[in-house]
């Protein structure tokens, strides 16, 4: 695990997740978050991790440096039998973010039909996390309902500072019933 100097250099949201089990859905979550918070602040492994970057040990400083973690959870999370290994990634994250030693808010997130896993389904270490309160992330029609109440939670509760929608080269944004929209220009 990260020394505490390497905690400088974490983002205060890291997205924890399996792409075979959840990358549409992550992606989306993910799109949503940096509407409202400044996508430096966020961890997603592919748009973070720099070309040529040790990927063990970049996790490692992102995740010691987190203030949240969201653990994505797929129908088939707990299922993985990669969870049972103490090398895979995955595991290693949600460890790291149940450490009682860290000041670290770990929020599993259910998606695609996904239910809390049992403890029986889970290795001794991660056996914590079936405790946490967990926030379903439903697809459409319900998708930005939930988002909208994971985005209050973040900024409320854990101190995030919200900003506008990021502006992006060839995209406007539009009002419909009180809500911003962003349309690609044509």
């Amino acid at each position: 695990m990260p020394s505490q100097s390497s905690t400088q250099s974490g983002k205060s949201i890291f997205i924890s997740y399996r792409r075979k089990d959840s990358s549409a859905i992550t992606g989306r979550i993910y799109d949503r978050l940096i509407q409202k918070f400044s996508p430096e602040s966020i961890f997603k492994d592919v748009d973070s991790i720099p070309f040529g970057a040790d990927f063990p040990e970049h996790l490692d400083q992102q995740v010691a440096g987190c203030k949240v973690l969201l653990a994505i959870v797929g129908e088939h999370w707990a299922g993985d039998e990669r969870l049972q290994s103490e090398d895979d990634f995955v595991r290693v994250e949600i460890e790291y973010g149940l450490d009682p030693g860290r000041d670290i808010r770990l929020i599993p997130v259910l998606v695609e039909d996904a239910s809390m896993p049992s403890p029986g389904q889970l290795p001794d270490s991660l056996k914590s996390f079936t405790r946490k309160n967990a926030i379903q992330v439903r697809n459409d029609p319900d998708f930005h309902k939930d988002m909208d109440k994971l985005i209050k939670s973040l900024a409320g509760t854990v101190g995030l500072n919200e900003t506008s929608a990021p502006a992006r080269p060839g995209f406007s944004p539009y009002r419909i019933a009180s809500k911003d929209i962003t349309e690609h220009k044509e």
